[in-house]
């Protein structure tokens, strides 16, 4: 191919055609000089397609010769006409013309005879072609420059560089929309400035006009100035007085604006369409690979975060290659074990060779299961460290990979419980030697009442004073010991509603034994509550204290009998007082409790063991006023030892009155309660780490889902016709559902126990919402084969609920049924108003439950069938949810079922409103 020189492109003929001419014919006469050389080419004739072009707009050039109109051009036209005048073959040139910015296709023929040196030069507008053939090289090139490059910025980078030398022009952006924020992030910048390139940043008016976003949001590519148009100014109040050419290109995801390419200059320029095609063009390329780069980097930084939340909770973790029988360890696990952490896999033997030998059957039991059934992995238990000391663990993991139905790849975690085993177990052991104390107190009745009155334990001092066995009494409301005029009264829940209001209440009333007989008692009731600050019943301690009118007398031995007595008890601190509140005496109890010996402590005043802002706030003198007022003092608080270490005490302060009935002074005894407060403590910060754990762990959990999820729907769109592929990505999905079920559950349970949980009651039509929960429950009895009838009123029933928590509420107890049913199982919903209560039933023909568990199905992590449970992938979570949300809307839940076998009903109830 020949082409002109570069002084032809920059002058010609073809500078003088109209834009519309995109081809012609022009006839001219070589002319020679007496040498027989070609001198000089005069013009006869020009023909312009389309014909319609006016005469005016024909170049006057008929009549001339080359040499006269464009003297610096003259030699090329002289020199391809002479060829083919000579020769009778065509000649071919591509030209370019400045003016028009067009190329040409141009050829040069003989049509003269031997008599006249005609020669026609044909001409073709290829202006398209060429640049169709630029933008294809270039967008070759640009996609081959995205291979190995491994981040956002170099990809932006290469790019951004190429379109922008190409193109010519001053600066080529790439701007990374989050769409969740409201301002938009600068991923890239290349520009020139003075001719030199410059990556630094600089900021465009133009991303805060509102009018370039919408337009961006729509997906729409935006060309400033417009084509077709005059130059114009930007409207922008950012850009007034300023010149400003760009095209911008936007791209969207899953219906969301995700990134946007604006490629410009600081002046105004009329886009050319194929510049604007090759700068879209570009931009379907680049873009992907931008996308990849960003959820790459974003992928890292999630493992990152994950590392580092695994490094700080000291998570073990652990993945296993049955197929070679190799562990991958991280440094913690090695660390739980006391070994010295490697960079190498180990057998499986290392691990079971760790754990405590009467735990090594039970372990290996657990993971044989998990193994060959697909099941999570979940046992404590303990192990012996390379050092011989033994902890407890917790160990939680789950299948990864299958070939052919056969398990190759395990994963997990294993944390350190020592801690909270070994304060369980203080815990327990404290409850027992409370127990044993309370069992052999025989002149107080002891006993446990649940939040509705109904007796729940019972002591056997409180078998010696009521008269009723604990098979007798267990399960009755303990109304039964009042009077029927204290019951006309409402004697007993008025009680229980002062201890609630003030922590606990005392009252001196009668009482009535199993016999009948009718008895002077002294009681205290006092208000119970978890660690969570949730009421869970009242503790109940009465005495008969007969003919005795008056809390106590000076016993009618003599004085030393009475000392031996009191000085024989240790566990407990007895300490007499003189009217005057000052101590008489000291038992050993309290020497132990307080560590004043008896010549230190008799002679003080009460308050030496009192922490200094209860004496400022008057604490030993206002007990004095409470015996003296209601015959009795109880309290528990802090006290001071004379080391002024602090401690916790339960006390209890009566009045003591000589044989004439005269006061005497007063008497305390007093029980350490310090390793309790402590445990308590311990529990309760357990429990707050746990809630913590679950909320960071659902969190970290759900991050990395979404992209996840994505990949996935990318592999079945790209990957329509893989039956193989589609089948296992539909289970992958699957299971990705029922992880985001399964987190967000951890997660609403730990909003509820924090009391964080998102509740907005309002006037809610209760038939409406269940209708709505039914057919979103539909899916799930058709897809196991299971059969649900429904009975629901005609007329509204209003509540103050929550919508989205009482689905959750019907949805979760519609599952159970499911879950808990055989195949062709029948699952019954009803809704009715019985009086000032909304009644909703659940009632399944499945495996029921056993008597003794259906006080436990509603605990956090209680799975009562725990194959069923783990088959269906729960956690325990369903029911204890069901009573928190239907508690905060003031309803209550309960169970009905006769046993194994014969089906399960709960009823929930909900107040009604008018």
């Amino acid at each position: 191919m020949t082409t002109v020189n570069e002084e032809v492109k920059k002058n010609g003929i073809f500078d003088l055609i109209p834009p519309s001419v995109d081809q012609g014919h022009i006839i001219c006469k070589v002319l020679y000089n007496e040498n027989d050389d070609a001198c000089d080419l005069r013009f006869l004739d020009f023909y312009a397609v389309p014909e319609s072009e006016s005469a005016d707009a024909v170049p006057e050039i008929v009549g001339k010769t080359v040499r006269e109109l464009y003297p610096e051009t003259a030699s090329c036209w002289i020199e391809k006409a002479d060829h083919a005048s000579r020769t009778k073959q065509q000649t071919y040139i591509e030209y370019y013309t400045n003016a028009l910015k067009h190329w040409f296709d141009v050829y040069f023929l003989f049509t003269g005879s031997k008599d006249e040196d005609h020669v026609s030069v044909i001409f073709r507008n290829v202006t398209g072609q060429k640049q169709n053939e630029a933008v294809n090289a270039f967008l070759l090139e640009v996609q081959d420059s995205m291979a190995g490059q491994d981040t956002a910025e170099k990809i932006a980078h290469t790019a951004g560089e190429k379109i922008g030398s190409f193109l010519d022009v001053a600066f080529c952006q790439f701007l990374h929309i989050e769409y969740t924020l409201a301002e938009w992030e600068l991923l890239y910048q290349w520009h020139t400035e003075d001719g030199q390139v410059n990556h630094e940043i600089i900021s465009m008016p133009y991303w805060r006009d509102e009018a370039f976003r919408h337009a961006a949001r729509a997906g729409k590519s935006i060309v400033f100035p417009k084509q077709g148009n005059e130059p114009e100014k930007a409207e922008s109040a950012d850009t007034a007085g300023k010149e400003l050419s760009y095209v911008a290109v936007p791209f969207h995801r899953n219906d969301a604006l995700t990134f946007v390419l604006i490629v410009g200059n600081p002046g105004l320029r009329n886009w050319q369409p194929f510049e604007i095609k090759l700068i879209e063009e570009s931009s379907a390329r680049v873009f992907p690979h931008l996308e990849r780069a960003l959820e790459k980097t974003a992928m890292k930084e999630k493992e990152a975060l994950t590392q580092i939340v695994v490094d700080t909770t000291e998570l073990a973790t652990w993945e296993w290659n049955l197929i070679v029988d190799e562990i991958n360890w991280n440094k913690q696990h090695f660390e739980l074990l006391g070994m010295e952490p490697k960079d190498e896999r180990v057998k499986s033997e290392a691990f079971l060779n760790h754990i405590y030998p009467d735990d090594k059957e039970f372990v290996t039991a657990e993971l044989a299961k998990s193994v060959h059934e697909n099941l999570p992995f979940s046992a404590e238990f303990r192990i012996v460290r390379d050092d011989n000391i033994i902890r407890w663990m917790s160990g939680y993991g789950r299948v990864t990979q299958q070939k052919n139905g056969v398990t190759t790849h395990m994963s997990g975690v294993m944390l350190d419980i020592t801690e909270r085993k070994q304060t369980e177990i203080t815990l327990r052991n404290s409850e027992e030697r409370l127990r044993k104390l309370i069992n052999d107190v025989k002149d107080y009745a002891l006993f446990m009442i649940s939040t509705d009155g109904i007796i729940i334990e019972w002591s056997p001092g409180a078998e010696k004073i009521k008269g009723y066995t604990d098979e007798e009494i267990i399960g009755k409301h303990f109304s039964i010991f009042y009077t029927p005029e204290e019951i006309a009264d409402s004697q007993p829940e008025k009680e229980l509603a002062k201890a609630m209001a003030e922590g606990h209440a005392e009252t001196e009333g009668v009482r009535v034994r199993k016999s009948g007989e009718r008895f002077l008692a002294s009681e205290v009731v006092t208000a119970v509550y978890n660690i969570n600050g949730k009421l869970t019943g009242f503790s109940k301690i009465a005495r008969d204290i007969g003919k005795h009118r008056q809390v106590h007398r000076l016993p009618k031995q003599p004085a030393e009998q009475f000392r031996s007595v009191v000085n024989s008890i240790s566990e407990y601190a007895i300490i007499i007082y003189d009217t005057g509140n000052y101590i008489t005496d000291w038992n050993p109890g309290a020497q132990i409790m307080f560590g004043f010996t008896p010549e230190e402590a008799i002679g003080q005043f009460a308050d030496i063991i009192y922490t200094d802002e209860d004496k400022a706030a008057g604490i030993p003198e206002k007990e004095i006023l409470a015996v003296r007022k209601e015959g009795r003092a109880v309290d528990e608080r802090y006290h001071v030892r004379k080391d002024q270490s602090q401690l916790y005490v339960s006390g209890i302060m009566s009045p003591l009155y000589n044989k004439d009935g005269k006061l005497a002074g007063y008497v305390k005894v007093a029980r350490d309660l310090t390793e309790r407060k402590k445990m308590e403590q311990t529990l309760k910060d357990a429990d707050r780490r746990k809630d913590e754990f679950m909320a960071m762990l659902g969190h970290e959990l759900r991050n990395p889902l979404a992209p996840i999820r994505n990949i996935l729907q990318i592999l079945k769109l790209t990957h329509q016709n893989d039956e193989a592929l589609n089948s296992s990505v539909d289970m992958m999905m699957r299971q990705v559902d029922h992880i985001v079920h399964l987190v967000n559950d951890l997660l609403d349970m730990s909003r509820i126990n924090n009391g964080k949980i998102n509740f907005r009651p309002e006037r809610t039509d209760l038939v409406s919402v269940t209708k709505r929960a039914i057919e979103m429950a539909r899916p799930m009895f058709q897809a196991g084969n299971r059969v649900l009838t429904v009975h629901l009123p005609e007329e509204s029933i209003y509540i103050d609920g929550d919508i989205t928590r009482i689905i959750q509420i019907i949805n979760n107890l519609l599952s159970n049924g499911v879950k808990y049913t055989l195949a062709e199982g029948r699952v019954i919903l009803t809704l009715e108003r019985v009086e000032d209560e909304a009644v909703l039933s659940v009632k399944d023909n499945g495996v029921g439950i056993a008597r003794e568990h259906q006080n436990e199905v509603f605990e956090t992590f209680v799975q009562i069938n725990a194959t069923i449970d783990r088959s269906m992938g729960g956690l325990g979570l369903g029911l204890s949810m069901v009573k928190q949300l239907v508690g905060l809307h003031g309803g209550s839940v309960k169970v009905i079922s006769a046993g194994l076998g014969t089906g399960s009903e709960f009823i929930v109830k909900f107040p009604v409103i008018d």
